[in-house]
């Protein structure tokens, strides 16, 4: 499921409204949520998110309002009142509350909780415990070291009741309330707090955890309402003059004229997957541009604030019909959901000048059927140009004869835009997770013309479809490896029409956009539409998309279709096309494209080769004095030519943590538990990230890659041993959860390495583990036996320990050692038998101290082709030994 929802009514309705147990009720707690008797469930829903944040006065003009585009202008208002940093581009306010909420819903599951309203407010805590005991009611300690809104620590305590039904749900320690009401006899038993915390350690509440009566104490002392929560974490809503002006520009709830010249049209004019796409042509008097544009220039005195000051915003909802919605259900057929939009449009004044009308475009894929259309259009000072609501129809079929749009000269009109729209285009959907075997693809096409879709893998060609819709299937084969496939759509004559291509198995993480249209081959005169697809890792929020012609922002598309129609600046000249995917958390992809150039461009690809090297000396200690000059790299006997050496012991790394919980390690599983979260206390640093996956038949990513120490302590404390074991598919699956990350990478695997119920083989793994770049460092959980080892004893880092070969067991067990070690060893990691319970943190250690003793060795690599490639690394001087992968696959 693709996340894109960037803009924070979308992630908060959408899922309160597919989420169960987040009825639109008020907290338990009395913590100010807002209810409200609107029949939409879709803006009850953003009340109740957002309802810390609102005044009375604010929640009342909201009910006070009728109709679906007053609530969105509402909605944007708001926030722009909000907004700390008016001089950037966005809304970081905005962001940091929707990152938030995302944390609380992932740590609660339930928003009404008064824990999850924490969270909320300031992140996530660095220590949490519940106390439960058969003395006090369930309480939740959280402790904040520091908070970003006021100094020193913040100690807070939840206490839960229980309902008739069973269920806890937890509110707010009052600062009036009596320490008695911690008692499940909540009755007055004039004991002071010490005392009752005295009787508390006594029935063994705190399990001799004297901290815990600490934080407790501090909490008890402390005391908080949601009030003083809102102001000294700094939520407090902003004076309420925004809500005079907003009231002003709704004109008293009559709609506003739009300005004076402006037109609006709607076309059908293609289908995309089964879909009808709309097409909206908003035409403005230019002359009215520039009159918002030099009102926004004075404002600024030229001050330029990231292109906003040029930066129309365009607001609009999609949605069903009631009638439709109503028949729909009649008919058990689901119901289209409600697409509600932002786009922003940003216009060159000088261009504007020139012109005589500014035409703005945008474009949504609907299921064909009756909507209300709502739109409004404000200028980048907020002020209303245009708003529109009407009734539309969206075909089930585009009908009319469009084969042949002109090549060139085309001009803005209605007619020629329906004709560009046309033209072909053809796209893979992403496919995320891991794929082998039989694949069916899912193609979709826009446009006219397309009579066949030729497609294959890894550069061969395996057939052609001539039946749309387009069912596609391919052979990937058994074994688990990262494929590229192709669609070209074909005319009826075999002209090449348009092409996609998609990495599949490429991982979770994997971050790309890719410019669908434009393409370099073709030419393009007044018009080309731009069109990209976004990759999103699993765990990501898309903000947004931006296109850009040259260096020059043009459009800002905030949900798909990512579809946009651009008027070039000079057609006959080459320009690039770029467009920028961003995501919250300030990470970016782009994809660019060089179109009208006036011969052909030849491609080269340059594969860039990083290898993370360890070096030691005969003693086995680490060499940290190194040169470029002392490093020798060949592939396949070919010496390359090596680009930078650089060593990279504060370099970030994502270690993953790989946990056997089958039940053959139930007797191991406590030191595995104890020693882990040692790990994660002692070896990772506030710069690295970590992720802890369990498995046994199944593989389950108990918590994902974060820096939080306390969300992996409770991922691993909470582990227990049963099932049978599916070591290899584990393997592969974790390796795969790296995709997409770059730098440091390492995969810890905790296991006896038995394998019961695996799809997959050990000779699968070791591929896969191969082209993944991976670092595994594999730790054989044998405790009991004795295996001497010179350098640390109880450790072997060597090999396989010696053992009693009288017993076949024994001699399995050898078997799966030999292949952790090896699956170690060509990654690049190390491989540790465990004989004593005193050997595990030193393997911790060692990891650690392996990981940030690295060279980072870079060159370009001059070999061609897709098999393996063997690396070998020397050094000079030639007695030092060198520990990195043996070879990859490209």
């Amino acid at each position: 499921m693709n996340t894109n929802h960037p803009i924070f009514i979308l992630t908060l309705a959408f899922l309160m409204g597919a989420l169960p147990g987040l009825a639109a009720t008020p907290p338990a707690d009395g913590s100010g949520a807002l209810t409200s008797d609107l029949p939409d469930r879709f803006y009850d829903s953003w009340l109740q998110q957002v309802a810390p944040l609102l005044s009375d006065a604010e929640h009342q003009v909201f009910l006070d309002l009728t109709t679906a585009d007053q609530r969105e202008a509402f909605i944007e208002a708001f926030w722009r009142a909000r907004d700390t940093t008016p001089e950037t581009p966005f809304n970081e306010y905005r962001e940091r509350y929707e990152r938030q909420v995302q944390g609380a819903w992932n740590s609660f599951s339930d928003l009404r909780d008064a824990r999850a309203q924490m969270v909320l407010f300031n992140g996530p805590p660095r220590y949490t415990h519940l106390v439960q005991c058969k003395l006090l009611k369930p309480l939740h300690l959280f402790y904040f070291p520091r908070t970003s809104y006021r100094p020193g620590p913040l100690t807070a305590l939840f206490i839960g009741e229980t309902s008739k039904g069973g269920s806890t749900r937890f509110g707010l320690w009052p600062a009036t309330a009596h320490a008695s009401q911690l008692l499940l006899d909540d009755r007055p038993t004039g004991e002071s707090r010490a005392e009752i915390l005295d009787r508390a350690q006594e029935a063994g509440c705190f399990a001799g955890q004297e901290q815990v009566r600490g934080f407790l104490q501090a909490a008890l002392d402390t005391g908080l309402d949601w009030s003083q929560v809102r102001q000294r974490l700094g939520w407090m809503p902003p004076d309420e003059v925004w809500l005079e002006s907003f009231k002003v520009d709704l004109g008293q709830g009559s709609p506003l004229e739009p300005t004076r010249g402006a037109t609006f049209e709607v076309d059908y004019s293609s289908m995309v997957g089964g879909r009808t796409l709309l097409q909206g042509v908003l035409r403005l008097p230019a002359a009215e541009i520039s009159s918002s544009l030099e009102r926004v220039a004075a404002r600024l005195d030229g001050a330029s604030q990231g292109g906003m000051e040029s930066s129309f915003l365009l607001t609009g909802l999609v949605e069903p019909q009631v009638e439709a919605r109503t028949q729909r259900r009649k008919e058990d057929r689901p119901v289209p959901p409600r697409q509600l939009f932002r786009q922003r449009f940003h216009i060159d004044p000088a261009r504007a000048k020139a012109e005589e009308s500014v035409v703005l475009f945008f474009h949504r894929d609907l299921e064909p059927g009756p909507y209300d259309l709502t739109l409004r259009l404000q200028d980048p000072l907020g002020r209303t140009l245009v708003r529109d609501h009407r009734q539309i129809v969206v075909p089930m079929e585009v009908t009319r004869d469009a084969a042949a749009a002109p090549p060139g000269g085309m001009e803005i009109i209605p007619e020629n835009l329906a004709l560009l729209v046309h033209r072909p285009g053809i796209q893979i959907l992403p496919m995320p997770g891991l794929h082998v075997g039989t694949t069916a693809l899912d193609v979709v096409t826009v446009g006219r013309g397309i009579a066949m879709v030729r497609y294959g893998v890894d550069g061969k060609p395996l057939g052609i479809d001539s039946t749309p819709p387009w069912d596609i299937t391919v052979d990937l084969g058994p074994e688990p490896r990262p494929h590229e496939v192709e669609v070209t759509a074909l005319g009826a004559d075999g002209t090449v029409l348009a092409s996609d291509s998609l990495r599949l198995n490429a991982g979770a993480h994997r971050f790309v956009v890719r410019l669908l249209e434009p393409k370099a081959e073709e030419r393009y005169e007044a018009l080309v539409r731009l069109r990209a697809a976004v990759e999103v890792p699993a765990s990501a929020h898309l903000e947004r998309l931006e296109f850009f012609q040259q260096e020059s922002l043009v459009a800002t598309l905030y949900q798909p279709p990512f579809v946009y129609l651009l008027a070039l600046e000079s057609p006959q000249q080459a320009t690039y096309i770029k467009a920028v995917a961003h995501l919250s958390d300030g990470s970016t992809a782009s994809d660019l494209e060089v179109i009208n150039l006036p011969g052909a461009v030849e491609e080269i690809e340059v594969r860039e080769v990083e290898l993370f090297v360890n070096v030691f000396d005969r003693r086995k200690r680490p060499v940290n004095d190194l040169e470029a000059a002392n490093f020798e790299v060949t592939e396949n006997d070919r010496r390359q030519q090596i680009q930078k050496v650089e060593r990279v012991e504060d370099l970030p790394v994502h270690v993953s943590l790989l946990i056997d919980s089958s039940s053959s390690m139930a007797d191991e599983m406590a030191l595995a538990i104890e020693s882990a979260l040692r790990f994660f206390e002692t070896v990772l640093t506030p710069e690295d990230q970590a992720s802890v996956v369990t498995f046994n038949h199944h593989t389950r990513l108990a918590v994902p890659f974060t820096r939080d120490l306390a969300w992996l302590s409770d991922g691993v404390s909470t582990l227990s041993a049963d099932g049978g074991t599916a070591l290899w598919d584990s393997v592969i699956a974790s390796l795969h959860y790296f995709g997409g990350l770059e730098g440091k990478r390492a995969l810890v695997l905790l296991s006896d390495g038995d394998d019961q119920h695996s799809r997959f083989k050990f000779e699968d793994t070791r591929g896969f583990a191969q082209r993944a770049g991976v670092a595994v460092y594999a730790i054989s959980l044998d405790v009991g036996w004795e295996v001497p080892n010179n350098d640390m004893p109880g450790l072997s880092t060597t090999g396989t320990a010696h053992v009693s070969e009288t017993h076949a067991w024994e001699l399995k067990s050898r078997q799966h050692r030999r292949r952790l070690e090896r699956l170690a060893t060509e990654t690049g990691g190390l491989f540790f038998h465990i004989s004593s319970t005193k050997t595990l943190d030193k393997a911790f250690q060692a990891i650690e101290g392996d990981m940030r003793t690295q060279y980072l060795v870079t060159y370009q690599s001059s070999i061609e082709g897709d098999g393996f490639r063997n690396v070998e690394l020397k050094t000079e001087p030639r007695r030092l030994k060198v520990r990195t992968i043996g070879g990859y696959y490209p």
